[in-house]
């Protein structure tokens, strides 16, 4: 059996020991001789069974916080039987010299002559998909997409994560269409991201114009133009943040006077294990900066500093700030 306690005499602290002891326990791979040498190694010193209900205490406050999950790669979806989930719009000219839209966001119809694909990146994993003639998808991390072919055209829709899709000018017209949460959209020659998190969604519009479907109105997004989405509430705004929404292709993080709960939840997209915030008044502190996506745990420490804060490491990849 793998040793993952350190051994009495190893120089290592107190600290540490009673959390090796804590992931073991937790683990369920406990067997009756480790609990004789727990219950041996909290009897050798009272500041042992200090540190171990320290420990104890410090997981028990994490709860949920640690629990992960496992991100699937491309799959194709096998459906025995399909039923017809179409929803049409109307054609009609768009703005800018887009055509209308025929098919919108549309499961496929009976028959077996089309396919779904979901698309899907790990923790920390990007990449990019080419989807048809002059269209292609960047995946950001924690990301799962479905996507549809059929005589129609292509559809993709974001289930969660991210995803920036460019159409090409050599793209075939009104063939491809997106989804994200309630809205549905279309465009030619342009570059567009996607994002949810839950039941919030968004569509940010980079070049070109994007025509948009929510909830039976229409709406054009130009360049450097965010539409929100929420729990039945949409709003568009002009963003400034263009740039720093899609530096995740430079696997970097940029964030101008945002709350640092926030950034650290980012952060959480793409790092393995979980950052934790103990302290909730560090949460609402204002932070600027740039983070390499390759070198977030140096980061964490820069931050640790800057604020006069604690920083603690735990068995994988848990940290603690604050």
């Amino acid at each position: 059996m793998k040793r993952d306690i350190p051994a009495e005499g190893s120089g290592d602290d107190l600290e540490a020991q009673a959390r090796a002891w804590i992931v073991r326990l937790r683990s369920g791979a406990a067997t009756e001789l480790d609990l004789l040498r727990l219950a041996e190694w909290r009897a050798a010193s009272p500041a042992a069974e200090v540190a171990f209900e320290r420990a104890r205490r410090l997981w028990a406050e994490l709860g949920s916080a640690l629990a992960t999950d496992a991100e699937a790669r491309v799959v194709p979806l096998r459906r025995p039987r399909m039923t017809r989930r179409a929803a049409l719009i109307g054609g009609g000219a768009m703005a800018a010299g887009v055509a209308g839209l025929a098919y919108l966001g549309a499961r496929p119809v009976d028959g077996g002559r089309e396919h779904e694909t979901l698309l899907a990146t790990a923790k920390g994993e990007q990449r990019t998909v080419a989807l048809g003639t002059g269209v292609t998808a960047d995946l950001n991390t924690a990301t799962r997409a479905r996507l549809w072919t059929a005589e129609t055209g292509q559809g993709l829709e974001l289930l969660r994560g991210e995803v920036l899709l460019t159409i090409a000018q050599d793209a075939p017209p009104s063939r491809f269409v997106a989804r994200v949460g309630s809205a549905v959209a279309m465009a030619e020659a342009a570059q567009f991201v996607l994002r949810r998190d839950g039941s919030d969604a968004s569509i940010l519009c980079l070049q070109g114009q994007v025509l948009v479907e929510q909830a039976g109105s229409r709406l054009t997004l130009g360049p450097r133009t965010l539409l929100r989405l929420g729990e039945g509430v949409a709003e568009l705004v002009r963003s400034s943040e263009a740039a720093e929404a899609v530096a995740w292709r430079s696997r970097q993080l940029v964030y101008e006077d945002r709350a640092l709960g926030e950034v650290i939840e980012e952060l959480n997209r793409y790092r393995p294990g979980r950052i934790v915030l103990r302290d909730g008044g560090l949460a609402s502190r204002r932070v600027s900066g740039v983070v390499h996506l390759d070198r977030i745990d140096g980061a964490l420490t820069n931050f640790a500093r800057s604020l006069d804060a604690r920083l603690t490491k735990l068995p994988g990849g848990i940290v603690i700030l604050g």
